[in-house]
């Protein structure tokens, strides 16, 4: 793990300052030594909308971080580098799928945000 420090300033709570977004790309671009690099951070999101609001946990990742570490998967994206990129047959699967998913994703959130009542909302902001 890698962590920034920023000269001639006192230490942060905890000891320790996430390293940018823009750090991390620059560290890629001038790393000589490793292999491969990957970013991994934890954050913290409120989901609102709804009349309490909920505390989600989440974590970002950089595409390669998995592989890095060793992680092959059975199915999904890794899978996808062994397809050709014109094949028709997947190019149909896949807008088939968007073409399925997406008014079930729309819906869901829809379905959500018209259960709650404005004023509750906007008391709560």
């Amino acid at each position: 793990m890698v962590w920034e420090r920023f000269p001639n300033m006192p230490d942060p709570p905890g000891g320790r300052i996430p390293a940018t977004h823009y750090s991390y790309l620059a560290w890629q671009r001038q790393n000589i030594v490793f292999s491969e690099m990957a970013a991994f951070r934890n954050d913290s999101l409120n989901e609102t909308g709804i009349e309490r609001p909920d505390h989600v946990d989440t974590g970002f990742a950089s595409a390669n971080l998995l592989p890095l570490l060793g992680v092959r998967a059975r199915i999904g994206r890794l899978v996808l580098f062994l397809i050709p990129a014109h094949d028709p047959l997947t190019l149909a699967a896949a807008a088939i799928a968007i073409l399925v998913v997406s008014p079930v994703a729309l819906y869901v959130p829809l379905r959500r945000a018209t259960a709650v009542d404005c004023t509750v909302a906007l008391r709560e902001e």
